[in-house]
């Protein structure tokens, strides 16, 4: 039958991610260690979900419900993650 083969979807998902690096302090000053090995530092942070916008869940597909079609639920939440990478 066609209608089996309707589908009820959810709603679209935003999710703005960013990401800033700050690379090799060290080696542009000219700092070298003991042996002439050259050193080097990163810094990084990584965001997800930078603007925390909620992203609402799947709708209720159960038809005996009485919440049937309706969104009851939400996802999403900022992530943030940092390094800091030694190198020589």
């Amino acid at each position: 039958m066609p209608w089996e083969r309707l589908l009820l979807l959810g709603l679209g998902v935003l999710c703005v991610a960013c990401s800033a690096q700050v690379v090799g302090l060290w080696p542009r000053l000219g700092l070298i260690a003991a042996g002439g090995i050259m050193l080097g530092l990163t810094f990084r942070v990584d965001a997800q979900n930078v603007m925390n916008h909620p992203n609402p869940g799947a709708p209720n597909l159960n038809v005996n419900s009485g919440t049937f079609g309706e969104i009851n639920s939400k996802t999403g939440n900022r992530t943030l993650q940092g390094q800091v990478r030694f190198q020589f």
